[in-house]
């Protein structure tokens, strides 16, 4: 299940909140592994990570910290490299129509308006990159859309090339990641996708390799907005279960599986894949596991397993697996499969 172009790339570069992740792969015929790699942390307030406004407040601090991180892998000036952003400085939906127009323009026209009807902010301000995923059972054309604010993209292209980096890539560290494992997928049925780190849950569903939902939320916030929202419009008899078996902040994550399920329970979700570190990823796959999940294949940096039936497999280098999102973003996989790339231009 691959999405969008490939693209030849050895280099890839996560940038987030609090520093920087880059690395250089080795691409072989069944993997790719970390050549060099270097993380380094970022002064405080040098980045201000948002969907609308610039992030770089303190631009010396960020072109420094991108040198001194590219002096340890070796690399050059001028190195291309795939660039995963912050999660919060890119958006990411699935949007079904019932026709697109064939002129490109017009296919702009219509989707940038679509995804950006509910954003506080204008149309003219907002760059829109999309992939046609296919049909879905109803016949409507599934788009998987990135947007990110022009100046946010114009502000990290200018301060990367700078320091030095030529970014061929720009995308979102939710779906480099999503790349880097999606090789774990079926290719048939109905599965699920859940990613659970420290800051962020992403969780996106799938029916024969179509995309139904693709959603990426902060740590924290699903024990308040979203919680309350999840209820309101699952009901007062699902808003009773649900709070029954949620206490607290500690089964966020469970609150995370409730949102995103609600509205498909017509679809049989049999597989899926947790990509998680957290202790409590057994809890998460027997939470799966009750809403019919019955095929649950984990992945961690110490490898990968299958609960069904316990079948261990090694899944990759514990660097390569620990540099997840720069590697999506240079096009290596898990498996050693070439993936997809979603540019946001």
């Amino acid at each position: 299940m691959k999405w969008f172009n490939n693209t030849s790339q050895t280099a890839g570069l996560e940038i987030y909140n609090g520093g920087l992740r880059l690395a250089r792969f080795s691409v072989k015929p069944e993997r790719g592994h970390v050549i060099r790699s270097s993380s380094c942390s970022l002064p405080r307030d040098t980045l201000n990570v948002s969907f609308q406004t610039e992030n770089i407040q303190n631009s010396e601090a960020f072109r420094q910290a991108i040198k001194v991180a590219m002096a340890s892998c070796s690399m050059t000036k001028g190195k291309k490299v795939g660039i995963s952003l912050p999660r919060e400085a890119v958006k990411m939906v699935v949007l079904p129509f019932e026709d697109i127009p064939v002129k490109k323009e017009a296919a702009m026209e219509l989707i940038k308006w679509t995804v950006t009807r509910n954003l506080p902010v204008s149309i003219r301000d907002i760059s829109v990159s999309w992939h046609d995923m296919g049909k879905d059972d109803q016949g409507r054309q599934v788009l998987l859309v990135a947007m990110a604010a022009e100046a946010v993209l114009a502000q990290y292209r200018q301060e990367m090339v700078s320091a030095g980096v030529l970014p061929v890539t720009l995308s979102s560290t939710a779906l480099n990641r999503y790349n880097f494992y999606a090789d774990f997928l079926p290719g048939r049925g109905g599965c699920v996708y859940l990613d659970i780190s420290e800051y962020f849950i992403t969780m996106a569903g799938f029916l024969e390799e179509i995309p139904l939902f693709f959603k990426t939320v902060k740590r924290g916030f699903v024990c308040g907005r979203l919680s309350m929202r999840s209820m309101e419009k699952a009901g007062k008899c699902v808003q009773n279960e649900t709070a029954s078996k949620h206490n607290g902040c500690d089964n966020e994550i469970f609150l995370m599986i409730d949102h995103c399920l609600h509205g498909w329970e017509e679809i049989s979700f049999i597989q899926g894949v947790i990509v998680s570190n957290e202790a409590d990823r057994a809890k998460t796959t027997r939470y799966l596991q009750q809403k019919g999940v019955d095929d649950v294949i984990i992945v961690a940096s110490e490898g990968l397993f299958r609960a069904a039936n316990d079948e261990y497999v090694v899944l990759s280098d514990q660097e390569t697996a620990q540099f997840a999102a720069a590697a999506g973003a240079a096009q290596i996989r898990a498996q050693g499969k070439n993936g997809v790339v979603h540019e946001t231009h």
